[in-house]
């Protein structure tokens, strides 16, 4: 018999929206391709080749149509770990923003539309 999925509610105070988009972050003047898993108005969860030592400032850049000009969030590593994925060895790292003032967070709500979230 198979068992049903089962799927934890997210207990984060904010929890986090999953989303798929492409970014780069910047960790002492180099830039890095990620992609970020989730988001909400206080973190992020990534998957990049790169892996940014714990603690560590970073900024992300979004600029996922073009159009816009970039989307800058700055924050720190929280956590970390490595995975294997199908293209090899990805790191896997979580940042909290260090900016949550109410026009930032309202530009990230306007800035991650609905065509841009995962079904």
């Amino acid at each position: 018999m198979a068992m049903p999925e089962f799927h934890a509610p997210d207990r984060r105070a904010v929890p986090r929206k999953k989303v798929h988009l492409d970014c780069q972050v910047i960790f002492e003047g180099n830039e890095y391709d990620a992609v970020i898993q989730d988001i909400s108005i206080m973190s992020a969860f990534l998957w990049s080749s790169f892996m940014p030592p714990h603690n560590s400032a970073v900024t992300l850049r979004l600029n996922p149509n073009f159009k816009k000009p970039p989307f800058i969030l700055k924050g720190n590593v929280i956590r970390r770990d490595s995975k294997y994925r199908q293209h090899g060895k990805a790191g896997a790292f979580v940042i909290t923003f260090s900016d949550n003032s109410p026009k930032l967070l309202q530009s990230l709500g306007n800035y991650i539309n609905p065509q841009h979230r995962a079904t």
